[in-house]
C-alpha cells in the first residue's frame, strides 16, 4: 500500500467511529477518547487491500489498443 492508500484507511475508520458515535453505537473505553480502537484501523485496511486486489486482478479493456502518433511522416 502507498502513502496514500494508508491516509485514505485512516480517514475511512475515523469516519465510521464518527458515524458510530453519533448513531449512539460507539463504547468509549476512557473518558474524551475520540480516536477509533484499532480493529477500526484494521477492517478499514483489510476492505482497502481487497479493493486493491480486485482492481488489479481486473481484465484490461479490450478496445485499449496502442495509440497511433499523431503526425504519421511516413
Amino acid at each position: 500500500m502507498s502513502g496514500r492508500d494508508i491516509r485514505d484507511v485512516c480517514q475511512q475508520a475515523e469516519r465510521r467511529w464518527a458515524s458510530k458515535i453519533i448513531r449512539g453505537q460507539a463504547h468509549k473505553d476512557v473518558e474524551g477518547s475520540s480516536l477509533p480502537p484499532l480493529q477500526e484501523y484494521i477492517d478499514s485496511a483489510v476492505e482497502r487491500h481487497q479493493v486493491l486486489l480486485a482492481s488489479a486482478t481486473q481484465k484490461p479493456d479490450n478496445n485499449s489498443s496502442p495509440k497511433k502518433p499523431q503526425y504519421d511522416f511516413l
